[in-house]
């Protein structure tokens, strides 16, 4: 590697509008930020199916840029189509696509910083072709765990999506609904309301934040009375995350009721919302920036970001695509690496 900040791209789902994404933003002539590729400050490299990332390239008009991106093929035999037909084959060419970012990104550290964008994919295509993993978090997770208050037992990355005024972590991931409040502990929400002080500071420079801590149930249970999770586990977990060294200077407040605090967060009150569970974080969050926001997974030893959304194969290649959340994560990977797009 060149020990150049090095951004790594994976192609994501070759059934998605990734390669579209990446045409539209960097490779087209008049791409806003095509300019990214030919700065002797940044390395580009693109993990996935070069057969079939040209082929999609080729009917979208657009081509590979001529120099400033590296592309490292997948090895997967392909068809004549565009993309694989069946599920299971698309999901090969996904995983095959993390697989290689991590070994990339490994070489890119010994000698400099990285940042990895990965495109959306099918997490049910990824499952039939042997992936273990809920979703690209918990991926990136079992190779960088690392961050801050490692002494807390819980999970070690914080799945936190950001938009323009929304920020917004999970305390719980990929869980049925009702698995959360068996999902949910003291010291696995001090962790993950910790990660998101840490990621306010380093990422976004936010020297003291304010972060605000949903309760579970109606009213953050109403003093009890529509459930007892409030008590017994997230307000002793919300002590335990003040009382660590590293939240020094930051605000942590709950449990406060999820109905009125996304209000509250988007009026300035708070720069971030710690939610319990998926669907409680966020559908606020893409009520208001579903085309803006970005999926970050914080705590690692590297930055992953990726866009809020999935495939999106229903646009496949139409050139109809909004393609804001894939721009706010390259923006974002650049920016900290400290090069500005």
């Amino acid at each position: 590697m060149s020990g150049k900040p090095t951004i790594i791209m994976t192609a994501g789902d070759p059934w998605s509008i990734t390669t579209e994404a990446w045409a539209r933003l960097l490779f087209d002539p008049g791409a806003p930020w095509r300019g990214l590729l030919a700065t002797d400050r940044l390395e580009l490299v693109l993990c996935g199916s070069g057969v079939l990332i040209e082929r999609q390239l080729k009917a979208l008009g657009s081509a590979l840029p001529a120099k400033g991106l590296r592309v490292i093929d997948d090895g997967i035999a392909v068809s004549g189509d565009l993309y694989p037909q069946d599920a299971a084959s698309r999901g090969r060419h996904a995983v095959a696509g993390l697989e290689l970012a991590l070994e990339v990104c490994a070489g890119a550290a010994r000698t400099g910083t990285v940042a990895v964008v990965t495109g959306p994919i099918d997490k049910k295509a990824c499952s039939l072709a042997g992936f273990k993993h809920p979703g690209q978090t918990e991926f990136f997770e079992e190779v960088w765990s690392t961050g801050p208050n490692l002494a807390l037992s819980g999970s070690a990355a914080l799945m936190l999506l950001a938009g323009p005024r929304l920020r917004v972590g999970l305390a719980t991931r990929h869980v049925a609904l009702r698995d959360v409040s068996r999902a949910l502990t003291r010291d696995g929400i001090a962790r993950q309301a910790s990660i998101f002080i840490d990621t306010l500071r380093r990422t976004f420079g936010i020297d003291h934040p304010r972060l605000a801590v949903c309760g579970l149930n109606p009213h953050a249970g109403d003093r009890g009375l529509f459930g007892d999770e409030e008590n017994r586990i997230i307000s002793p977990a919300i002590e335990l995350a003040r009382s660590q060294p590293a939240n020094e200077g930051a605000v942590i407040s709950g449990p406060m009721s999820a109905d009125t605090i996304f209000y509250e967060s988007w009026n300035g009150a708070w720069d971030g919302v710690l939610a319990m569970y998926h669907d409680q974080g966020l559908g606020p969050l893409k009520a208001l920036h579903f085309h803006e926001a970005v999926n970050i997974s914080a705590g690692l030893q590297h930055l992953r970001v990726s866009p809020d959304h999935g495939p999106a194969a229903g646009l496949f290649l139409s050139g109809k695509a909004n393609l804001g959340s894939f721009a706010a994560a390259i923006e974002l990977a650049a920016r900290h690496l400290g090069v500005a797009p």
